[in-house]
């Protein structure tokens, strides 16, 4: 497959639009530094399913002030513009995963939960690398997109990538090189930048296992959070013998934290998951 054509075929196609086109906007203005929660709470107003997602977090116990929250604008005043993009962030992409085909062989479930604990991960690494927590925390929840994107466009392709890796024991990056000519996160990369989502969260996809490659000194500390919160969530889900090794210019980084460090980074990192998952019960 020929990436650029791929990606451009894909942005114009409704039948593989992997966002619903409020999410999306949502997620524009979330990029956008200069966004105000008036901006935002007019998009919300578009979306009824989005809206109730963020009035049922700001009921939450650890926003409520005691009086019940039933209107968008009340859940603005109370959660605050940080709490609501996050929201907003694990919604698009809730709705993202949620369309991904059987056919692709994906576990949305895990992919799901993985993406929310590498986001809270790379929030709690980010000072590590003098990086900032809130964009670490959304590259690492849309560090998957491109690998939804494809099962949304070619799930037999995905479908065979991921067997492939599981029978070969390789990394899934390698075998999609084999397959298509490019990983996953490089097709990410190309529909985070066509959908105006931000350097960072197209630096994060393109580079999440190889991030010495990342050599932007503004996207960097970004991806190197990001990377390092993809291991600790996969070292967090491991099967018993699993193995799971950083990248090389990972390990030194990570050896040096002292393991009682890492065990509470990662407590508070699973309180924010379940905090998301709270919100998105049935």
């Amino acid at each position: 497959m020929d990436l650029p054509r791929l990606a451009m075929q894909i942005g114009r196609s409704e039948k593989v639009a992997v966002m619903p086109h409020v999410a999306l906007e949502a997620l524009r203005k979330c990029s956008d530094t200069d966004a105000s929660p008036k901006d935002l709470e007019k998009v919300l107003a578009a979306d009824p399913g989005l809206s109730a997602r963020v009035i049922k977090l700001a009921n939450c116990p650890l926003y409520t002030t005691g009086g019940e929250v039933t209107t968008v604008s009340g859940a603005v005043q109370v959660l605050g513009l940080r709490a609501l993009k996050g929201v907003i962030y694990a919604a698009a992409y809730d709705e993202a995963i949620a369309h991904v085909p059987g056919a692709a062989g994906i576990d949305r479930k895990a992919m799901w939960m993985h993406s929310l604990l590498t986001a809270f991960a790379a929030r709690e690494m980010a000072p590590h690398f003098e990086g900032e927590q809130d964009k670490a925390y959304v590259a690492g929840l849309l560090h998957e997109i491109g690998l939804i994107t494809l099962a949304r466009h070619a799930p037999e392709v995905v479908a065979r990538i991921l067997a492939g890796a599981e029978q070969e024991v390789r990394p899934i990056d390698e075998v999609a090189t084999d397959v298509l000519g490019f990983t996953a996160g490089d097709l990410g990369a190309v529909i985070a930048e066509k959908w105006r989502l931000g350097e960072h969260v197209a630096a994060a996809a393109r580079y999440i296992t190889r991030p010495a490659l990342d050599a932007s000194d503004i996207t960097r500390p970004t991806t190197l959070s990001v990377a390092a919160g993809h291991v600790l969530a996969l070292k967090a889900t491991a099967k018993p013998g699993q193995e799971v090794n950083p990248p090389t210019s990972l390990q030194e980084r990570l050896a040096a934290f002292p393991q009682e460090e890492l065990d509470s980074l990662m407590e508070r990192a699973n309180a924010g998951v379940q905090e998301v998952t709270s919100v998105f019960s049935k």
